[in-house]
């Protein structure tokens, strides 16, 4: 599944409990998922939180990982979050470095990052 291809473990729609939420990116000719944002809101911090963010790799480059970022950015603005954040692998910062996210915190080398 593409949660175990892009994340350690793999998640089920179980996992999605009171205040986490799924969107997915999905091709509706080949009825095939494309990518998923796993999504919660902290409320206390009026953040919007990416918990898991996802593109099929053999789609990676094709526009489908802006587009659900960008979707992911309007709802955190249709919530009136303040910021967004989320944890990231190392080979994905530039992506969302493109789009304004700044690291915070201290990590040692290998480990995900935090950005906002």
């Amino acid at each position: 599944s593409l949660s175990e291809e892009c994340f350690e473990t793999g998640f089920s729609f179980k996992d999605l409990s009171v205040g986490r939420h799924l969107a997915l990116l999905v091709n509706t000719i080949l009825v095939a998922t494309c990518g998923f944002c796993i999504y919660s809101v902290a409320h206390q911090d009026a953040a919007f939180v990416i918990e898991e963010f996802a593109i099929t790799p053999a789609l990676r480059g094709t526009g489908l990982g802006k587009s659900l970022l960008q979707w992911a950015v309007a709802a955190a603005v249709t919530l009136q979050c303040r910021a967004i954040q989320l944890e990231c692998a190392r080979d994905a910062q530039g992506f969302f470095r493109a789009f304004g996210f700044e690291a915070m915190g201290n990590w040692l080398p290998g480990d995900k990052r935090y950005l906002e």
